[in-house]
């Protein structure tokens, strides 16, 4: 899970102020203790909460939609071989 990796550079680089951003409602009601969690993921989960115990991490949610140009810039990444450039982000979100 990509939000325990990111909390646990944070924990070794001794960062004390985080702010996260997803797009996953489902995953922040987990961390909040608002959902149960499944079996295979409370052992992360329990992770994550430990490590939001000592430093200061805020939680926010964004809709999908907002992360668009993310999810295609990844998706881009994953399937080309070197540099990329493009002029405008219009045309990498087509």
């Amino acid at each position: 899970m990509a939000i325990l990796i990111a909390l646990r550079y944070c924990k070794i680089k001794k960062i004390n102020k985080v702010l996260i951003e997803t797009d996953s409602l489902g995953v922040i009601k987990m961390i909040r203790n608002e959902w149960k969690i499944s079996w295979n993921q409370a052992k992360e989960m329990e992770e994550i909460q430990e490590i939001i115990e000592n430093i200061q991490v805020d939680i926010t949610h964004f809709f999908r939609e907002a992360n668009q140009l993310a999810d295609k810039l990844v998706n881009e990444a994953y399937t080309h071989i070197g540099l990329k450039q493009w002029g405008e982000f219009s045309a990498v979100i087509r």
